[in-house]
């Protein structure tokens, strides 16, 4: 069985501009589980960076090896100080990233509908 990907675009409380992403339907908790294009990581990366200074948040960092999330809060768990380090699921040609599958993502009002 093939899974279908549909395009959405998403935020969290409005600490992000609305973000493109894909989702094949999947919920944490009842919120959304986007999956993301490299470039849309990177914008989420850098505005984690600007938070950087908060004790209780969480960064992106992408490097040659890949792209890792660490939860400042859960930092002595982590077998490598990047983090956990996101697989990316290929759709159509394109790696895409569960970057902050565990936030709180919704569905941006703004969104076109279809």
């Amino acid at each position: 069985m093939t899974t279908k990907f549909y395009d959405i675009v998403v935020n969290v409380d409005d600490q992000f501009p609305p973000l493109p992403a894909k989702t094949a339907g999947g919920h944490w908790n009842g919120w959304e589980m986007p999956l993301f294009a490299l470039e849309t990581v990177r914008v989420i990366a850098e505005v984690l960076e600007r938070d950087a200074d908060d004790p209780d948040a969480s960064l992106i960092t992408i490097d040659d090896e890949g792209v890792w999330e660490l939860n400042k809060t859960y930092a002595d768990g982590y077998g490598d100080p990047r983090g956990s380090k996101i697989d990316p699921i290929v759709i159509d040609g394109v790696d895409y990233y569960g970057a902050g599958d565990s936030w709180t993502w919704h569905i941006d009002a703004a969104m076109p509908k279809s």
